[in-house]
C-alpha cells in the first residue's frame, strides 16, 4: 500500500473524491463496494486516455484492493483448527454471491498458513467486491499475496458453479487489463481458489466468529468538516482472531 501511494501520489486523494461524488456528480452504486474498478484508471494513468502497460493494468487491480483495504486495514487470523475444516470444505453447487456482500468490511486481508499458490507460499489475500455500473453485474476480487507475487484475480459472480466462474476468468483475455487480471490463471489456481472462497464465505455468514464478542469489524462511518463529510482511513492494521471458541471445541471433541 506504501509504495503504490508513492508510484502515484494523488492516489488516495482521487479515491476519497470519487467516495465523495458517489451518487451526485457520479453514478451511484451499492454499499458493498468501495469504489468500482474503472475508478483507478485516472489513477494509473494521470488522467489521460491511453492504452494500459502491462504494469499499469496489474496496478489497477492492485489500488483496486489497497484503496479499499487502506480504510479499516482488517487482517482476520482464523484458529488452525478451524482454518484447516473450512479449507478443506468444497463449495459445491451454486456459489451463494448474495452472502459475500456482507463481507465485514469493503476490503479483507485473510492470512492463509499453509497454503502454496504456484508452488510457493502464499502468505494470505486480499478480498473485495466490484460493481459495474454499465451492467450492475458483481466480481469477487482477489489479491494473491504470494512469495514475489501481488496477483490480482477476479471471479464473476452469479448463479452458476465455482467452476464457471473460475472459467470465465481464464477465458477472459481480451484486451490487455484482462490479460493482467488473469495473470494468476494457471497450474494450481483451480485447487487454491476454492479454499479461499470458503474462508470468505465464513466471514459472512451470520454465525462466524469474529473477534472477541467486545467489538465487531466495519466500515467506516464519515466523520464531519469543514468541507462536509468525509471518511477517513486506519491509522494501522487492525488484526482480528477468527473461529478461537470455535477452534478449542474442535481440539476438545
Amino acid at each position: 500500500m506504501t509504495a503504490l501511494g508513492r508510484r502515484y501520489p494523488h492516489a488516495w486523494k482521487v479515491c476519497d473524491e470519487f467516495r465523495t461524488d458517489k451518487g451526485s456528480a457520479l453514478p451511484d452504486w451499492p454499499d458493498w463496494c468501495f469504489l468500482p474498478l474503472p475508478a483507478m484508471y485516472p489513477v494509473v494513468t494521470d488522467g489521460r486516455d491511453v492504452k494500459l502497460s502491462q504494469q499499469q493494468a496489474l496496478d489497477l487491480y492492485r489500488l483496486a484492493a489497497l484503496s479499499a483495504w487502506r480504510m479499516m486495514q482488517g487482517i482476520y487470523r482464523f484458529d488452525p483448527a478451524v482454518f484447516e475444516a473450512i479449507a478443506d470444505t468444497p463449495v459445491t453447487g451454486d456459489l451463494p454471491h448474495e452472502i459475500l456482500f456482507r463481507l465485514p468490511e469493503w476490503a479483507v486481508y485473510v492470512e492463509t498458513p499453509g497454503l502454496l499458490y504456484g508452488g510457493e507460499t502464499l502468505h494470505g489475500f486480499f478480498a473485495h467486491l466490484d460493481f459495474a455500473l454499465d451492467t450492475g453485474a458483481a466480481e469477487l476480487r482477489l489479491l494473491l499475496d504470494a512469495d514475489g507475487a501481488l496477483d490480482p484475480l477476479g471471479l464473476p459472480l452469479g448463479p452458476w458453479p465455482l467452476s464457471e466462474s473460475i472459467a470465465r476468468t481464464l477465458a477472459a483475455t481480451g484486451t490487455e487489463a484482462a490479460r493482467a487480471a488473469s495473470a494468476a490463471a494457471g497450474a494450481g489456481v483451480r485447487t487454491v481458489v476454492e479454499p479461499l472462497v470458503s474462508l470468505l464465505l465464513y466471514l459472512c455468514s451470520q454465525a462466524a466468529e469474529i473477534g472477541d464478542g467486545t467489538r465487531r469489524p466495519a466500515n467506516p462511518q464519515p466523520k464531519k468538516t469543514k468541507r462536509g463529510p468525509r471518511l477517513f482511513q486506519a491509522e494501522k492494521p487492525t488484526a482480528w482472531d477468527v473461529g478461537v471458541r470455535l477452534g478449542a471445541a474442535l481440539r476438545r471433541a
